[in-house]
């Protein structure tokens, strides 16, 4: 189980991190592809699936500066946020999940985007915050 677990993650991780640093240069007009899954689509998940493929996600904003080349302010603030609420993934997993409870209108939306929404909100309550918001 394991192991399809970490085959999972990666599977997500590597266009996961070309979507985030997509997100990192918004401000230069870069164009955000769609993700691979949308609000619907990951609601109707399993738990542990929705666990891994926030992982992905996480862990492909926080490598985005490899693939952009450069140090990059939101993924640097991401790991802030991450080591001052000592994240798991079981947390990160219940951020967007609340985040999406609470955001009917959003289930429809790519799901790259909805998790950066909610970890920006939530590192808000840390003092952290990320710079801008991912465009369509």
């Amino acid at each position: 189980m394991l192991r399809e677990l970490r085959r999972l993650v990666m599977a997500i991780a590597i266009p996961t991190a070309l979507a985030s640093a997509q997100a990192q240069a918004q401000t230069e007009g870069v164009f955000i592809h769609h993700s691979f899954e949308t609000g619907n689509g990951y609601r109707g998940m399993p738990d542990m699936m929705r666990r891994a493929y926030v992982m992905g996600v996480f862990d492909g904003m926080l490598f985005s500066p490899m693939i952009a080349t450069s140090d990059l302010p939101r993924a640097r603030s991401l790991g802030q946020c991450e080591e001052r609420m000592n994240m798991t993934d079981q947390q990160l997993t219940a951020i967007v999940d609340r985040y999406l409870d609470s955001n009917p209108v959003l289930w429809g939306d790519d799901m790259h985007g909805v998790v950066y929404s909610a970890l920006s909100e939530a590192c808000g309550h840390y003092g952290i915050r990320l710079l801008g918001k991912p465009s369509k």
